[in-house]
């Protein structure tokens, strides 16, 4: 059973990287989801003066220092209001350091992320097929799992930090059908084997008389 587990979320895990692939670099839906900005090498030379280390920045931002007083705090929120009605609003993920694109590091944590999340789904549905259930309600309860990721992740962040429509639901379409055909993978592999029959006796039955 652990040989099939470990199979399963190996086959859905390449399955899923696979789709990722497909999705973000051969369809055109990345294009949709991700913009390119105007004067991207002005944005960068403002970013190099403006923003500290890497990390995640929001705009606008309340001030905020030691030693100030309820008056001051509360001012500062004021006009962090004023701001944030006025707009922009902007959510920061800032790296200063490059990187290599599709660096092979990158590429290989971004399999193992998956093959543990595989081993995860994989786990559930050994557990379920253990129980009797089904190939068909397996897969459902896969794709249930994946709809409540895309849900508690992408439309939780949609709503709180005011991500893109378009981009929030591109990305939960990626987790959602990505993960819903590595869970067909998954519920087929990652159940037990078909029971061995037991062999048929062989000569006559002890308790039939021997013929005269």
């Amino acid at each position: 059973m652990a040989v099939r587990v470990v199979g399963g979320a190996f086959v859905g895990a390449l399955i899923a990287f696979v789709w990722g692939f497909v999705f973000w670099t051969v369809l055109p839906f990345s294009g949709q989801a991700i913009t390119r900005v105007a004067d991207e090498g002005a944005l960068a030379e403002s970013l190099r003066a403006h923003v500290g280390p890497s990390g995640a920045y929001a705009l606008p931002m309340p001030e905020h220092r030691e030693g100030m007083t309820e008056a001051e705090r509360q001012a500062a929120l004021d006009i962090w209001k004023g701001k944030h009605e006025m707009g922009p609003i902007a959510l920061l993920f800032y790296r200063q350091e490059g990187i290599t694109p599709m660096d092979p590091i990158v590429m290989v944590r971004g399999f193992l992320i998956g093959l543990l999340s595989a081993l995860l789904l994989a786990s559930v549905s050994a557990g379920a097929a253990q129980r009797g259930v089904p190939f068909a309600k397996r897969a459902a309860l896969i794709l249930g799992i994946a709809l409540f990721a895309a849900l508690a992740s992408h439309a939780i962040q949609w709503n709180w930090f005011y991500l893109p429509t378009r981009y929030t639901l591109t990305a939960a379409a990626d987790l959602v059908i990505g993960w819903t055909l590595a869970g067909l993978a998954i519920a087929a592999i990652a159940a037990p084997g078909k029971p061995r029959s037991a062999p048929k006796p062989v000569g006559r039955p002890k308790d039939e008389p021997a013929a005269l």
